[in-house]
């Protein structure tokens, strides 16, 4: 595992064992993969990625259903070529959710704070 920090409070960890730093926003879900990726930063954006088998598309369902239970709705939906890139918001923070596959699908979440 490969982590960094800096004097802002900005966290970044990619490799084996990467767990999601202090800082993370309490409101975003993790999803129930293997996190391989994550940075969080003083301004309150972060992001995410995990690696899990199974449909893109059910992994896609499944995240935004966590999402959705806890206070997000749907935005959009879209679907280019291999990818399905889903916006979700809520009334503090806009989340991207990218799910591609690649023989192990890979979800990525980049959650923003809403301007």
């Amino acid at each position: 595992m490969m982590s960094q920090s800096t004097a802002k409070a900005s966290q970044m960890a990619v490799g084996e064992g990467v767990a999601v730093p202090d800082n993370w926003p309490s409101n975003v879900p993790l999803f129930d993969g293997t996190l391989v990726m994550v940075s969080s930063n003083a301004d309150g954006t972060a992001t995410a990625s995990w690696t899990t088998e199974g449909d893109p598309t059910a992994v896609a369902d499944a995240y935004g259903a966590q999402l959705e239970s806890a206070g997000y709705s749907m935005q959009s939906d879209s679907n280019f070529d291999d990818s399905i890139i889903r916006e979700y918001t809520s009334a503090d923070l806009v989340i991207i959710v990218d799910v591609v596959e690649d023989g192990v699908t890979s979800l990525t979440m980049t959650a923003m704070p809403a301007s």
